[in-house]
């Protein structure tokens, strides 16, 4: 029985669900709350950290979204979902928008203005001008799913992808029928004749004098039932006194007089001087309609000369209903000084309102039609090279450059470079565009099935005429879950039977093109459920599932040159009764929305990829990070009479699993001690005998760090390629595993027929430096142990549910292998 011994090199690859025989040795069964390091190998994640409630609202659908102004300020807004209706309060509620800073929770002035003074916060009675109108928009049964968000500088944007865009029922103003008679020259050769509903007004004396002609004309045209203006030298406006419509005709030798009504066919027919407001249509090419524009001439008092402008057909609905459009979240000046100190002084004016938009102010339907989402719903918003831009059905549409709110074209006469961009995606099947996500220059198009890009087609920036929507790659994309930009990749998933595909979607380099490997193959069941969220941070996604609420899924990724290290996935867990919701990170710090069964919680947690063992002590830190989640530090109360101290929660929870309370810094000799005794009389008060209140403590709940081994192969290199030995029988002798900076950590074995069995490492060795009354110690080595039992089934796990650090870098064990046989080339 020749004794072999296997080195796994680190335990940084995460979960696998292939078989034990294909995975690689340092892949493992299941990982939870752990945490994938380059520096450090695997170690306990660090603990999730109380930060405020935020209200008592326990909506799971609520539409979480996160702003990122400053380092000085922060916030989150919850949107909650219309749950059931205005009769249930708190729990149960309609629609309702607030908002949070992140930070600032206490008074930064004195308690003569609350504790809560300082704190940003917005709801329906803060929301501003046309509030009414704003919260009937966010109005949806669930806000998840069917709310969307984006931020631009100090605008918020919101969209409700169920509200059908609809166009305002006003229309531009309709003139009564109107016409002129315009004398382009006098002449004296032979009469003039004007025709009003078919009949001739009857000889007009013919003058060389074109003022003299005029007024002949005008003279000639005073019919009863019309009114009749003559315009200097050169024309006679005419219309119906009962505004009745009529027909207009002149007749003169070379068209020296002319009649114009409805349409004119060139511009340079036109009197530089007429009627004000008098509208008329250019028609240009009797064989094209491309050409056709209105214009209407502006004239002061009817006095000045005047100019033609272009405008809009009389009669069209020209504006889009803005209560059925996005609304935006404008933030403002901070709140001045004033005599009463009310709530909102010192903070950001922020306001909820409808948008609004720009009307069509040249052409008519034809020449100048309405967006194509007008009739349809919006599925996402994006800014993109300087203009504001919607998804709708199957449309792009991106609006006039620089002018954000304008999705009509500005002039009739020609197509300039600024103008609006509608697109339909180019693809022989119904292909509902989703989302856009600008990356790299371009703009990426998702729908169900397929993925476009939009980009020019040569240098001069992106014009009507320049842009390109092309089909690039076809992967099953969920409507509902936000693709994400994460380095110079982008991220999105699908749910296939029940669980989450994740797909990486980017240029290969060695071919240059485009396409989205499945970085979930070999996990494929093991995010459960919808996938609603991918937050990506540095070389980390965590992915949200609505069935596994209590549960936030890992994606470690490592690239170097060009190529990728390292794909490792593994799961935090959270008390069941703990529903993440929303999530996002900003400045190595993941800020979390949980919902517990009390209510709606801010909390944080410290993604500092750096030591969590040997930090610098202060008055507020020991030298390790406490692991315990729903951390809060607090300074505790002595009873001299009951002979006891108690600390006050700033949260109730009786929700079953025990608090620990450790002693923080300035506890000589007992700094990072754990308090034993102590118990809860009340949901959110801790007890203990003794007093204990000199100095601040950690408290916290425990959660419970796990890695299980892959089950041990031999395995051996074919052709480039790692693979198991077929045959033969290994039993293991040894497991050794190499821990770093770890406090507490225990081994447990569960061989085939056997019950489990833990090794315990408390981080006292024998002989040790650190083995020293009154010191935590952290030690580094290698934890052997005597395992002998068959590989096939055997279960190793590392577990820690205690408040102490550990980390791991490797393993190795010692066994025998037998084989009966010996394969031949």
């Amino acid at each position: 029985m020749p004794l072999i011994s296997e080195q796994i090199s680190n335990l940084i690859n995460g979960v696998s669900q292939q078989p034990p025989t294909v995975r690689l040795a340092s892949q493992c069964e299941e990982q939870i709350n752990g945490m994938a390091t380059v520096a450090e190998g695997l170690k306990k994640r660090p603990p999730i950290e109380h930060v405020a409630k935020l209200s008592n609202k326990t909506d799971t659908d609520a539409k979480i979204h996160f702003i990122d102004r400053d380092e000085n300020e922060r916030y989150v807004l919850v949107t909650s979902s219309n749950q059931f209706d205005s009769a249930f309060t708190d729990d149960f509620t309609g629609s309702e928008m607030e908002m949070f800073s992140l930070d600032t929770f206490t008074d930064p002035w004195d308690d003569a203005f609350g504790t809560d003074f300082g704190d940003i916060h917005l709801d329906r009675s803060l929301a501003g001008a046309g509030t009414g109108d704003a919260l009937s928009y966010i109005t949806t049964a669930d806000a998840r799913d069917n709310l969307k968000m984006f931020t631009v500088a100090d605008y918020t944007f919101v969209l409700n992808k169920s509200t059908t865009v609809a166009k305002s029922s006003d229309v531009s103003a309709v003139r009564n029928p109107e016409g002129i008679v315009f004398i382009k020259q006098a002449s004296s050769a032979t009469t003039f004749k004007v025709f009003l509903d078919g009949t001739s007004v009857g000889a007009i004396t013919a003058d060389a004098d074109a003022d003299t002609l005029v007024t002949n004309v005008a003279n000639a045209m005073a019919t009863a039932g019309f009114i009749i203006t003559k315009f200097g030298s050169s024309n006679v406006h005419v219309t119906r006194s009962d505004g009745a419509d009529f027909t207009l005709h002149a007749e003169a030798p070379e068209a020296n007089m002319i009649a114009i009504k409805d349409t004119v066919e060139n511009f340079t027919e036109l009197p530089a001087r007429t009627k004000d407001g008098f509208i008329i249509k250019v028609t240009g090419d009797p064989g094209s309609s491309a050409d056709d524009y209105w214009i209407r001439h502006e004239n002061q008092s009817d006095e000045d000369v005047g100019e033609w402008i272009e405008t809009v057909e009389p009669g069209l609905a020209n504006s889009l209903d803005p209560s059925t459009l996005p609304l935006q979240l404008i933030r403002g000046a901070p709140d001045p000084w004033d005599d009463i100190f009310s709530d909102d002084f010192g903070r950001p004016d922020f306001s909820l309102s409808q948008v609004t938009w720009d009307d069509r102010i040249a052409g008519d339907e034809e020449t100048s039609p309405d967006p194509s989402f007008v009739g349809e719903t919006i599925n996402d918003m994006f800014f993109h090279k300087n203009r504001f831009g919607f998804l709708a059905n199957e449309n792009v549409i991106l609006s006039e450059l620089g002018e954000f709110f304008n999705f009509y074209i500005t002039t009739a006469t020609d197509l300039l470079d600024t103008a609006t961009i509608d697109l339909a995606a180019p693809t022989n099947k119904v292909s509902v565009l989703r989302s856009a996500i600008p990356f790299n220059e371009d703009l990426f198009l998702f729908s169900d099935f397929a993925q476009f890009k939009l980009t020019e087609f040569a240098a001069g920036g992106l014009t009507p005429t320049n842009a390109k929507l092309s089909l690039i790659t076809e992967y099953d994309h969920d409507k509902n879950v936000v693709p994400v930009v994460n380095g110079r990749k982008i991220y999105f998933s699908d749910e296939n039977d029940g669980f989450s595909v994740l797909r990486e979607f980017g240029i290969v380099e060695d071919l240059q093109e485009e396409t989205a490997e499945n970085i979930t193959s070999h996990v494929p069941s093991y995010i459960k459920g919808k996938g609603f969220e991918i937050i990506p941070h540095d070389d980390f996604l965590f992915v949200l599932s609505d069935e596994n609420l209590h549960e936030i899924f890992i994606y470690k990724f490592l690239f170097q040159q060009g190529q990728k290290k390292l794909s490792s996935w593994s799961k935090w867990q959270l008390k069941e009764e703990e529903k993440v919701i929303g999530a996002t990170v900003i400045d190595h710090f993941l800020y979390l929305i949980i919902v517990r069964p009390d209510g709606t919680y801010l909390d944080k947690m410290s993604l500092q990829d750096a030591k969590l063992v040997g930090l610098t002590e202060s008055a507020t830190q020991l030298p390790f990070k406490v692991m315990l989640d729903r951390l809060v530090e607090l300074k505790g109360h002595y009873n001299p009479t009951a002979d006891t101290t108690t600390w006050t929660l700033p949260y109730p929870d009786n929700f079953g699993s025990t608090f620990r309370v450790i002693l923080g810094p300035m506890w000589t000799g007992r700094e990072g001690d754990q308090v034993q005794g102590v118990t809860q009389p009340t949901e959110s008060t801790l007890q203990v005998s003794g007093d204990l209140s000199k100095n601040t403590a950690f408290i916290g709940k425990e959660y419970r760090f796990l890695y299980e081994f892959t089950e041990p192969t031999i395995k051996t290199e074919v052709q480039g390629r790692l693979t198991s030995l077929p045959g033969g029988v290994l039993k293991i002798r040894k497991w050794s595993v190499d821990y770093f900076n770890s406090g507490y950590f225990k081994l447990q074995v569960t061989a085939p027929g056997r019950d489990p069995f833990s090794h315990v490492f408390t981080g006292r060795i024998l002989g040790g430096p650190l083995n020293q009354i009154g010191v935590i110690p952290f030690e580094t080595g290698n934890f052997k142990k005597l395992i002998l039992s068959d590989a096939k089934n055997l279960k190793l796990e590392l577990i820690s549910d205690s408040y102490l650090p550990c980390a791991f870098t490797g393993a190795d064990y010692e066994g025998n292998y037998v084989v009966r046989t010996v394969g031949r080339r």
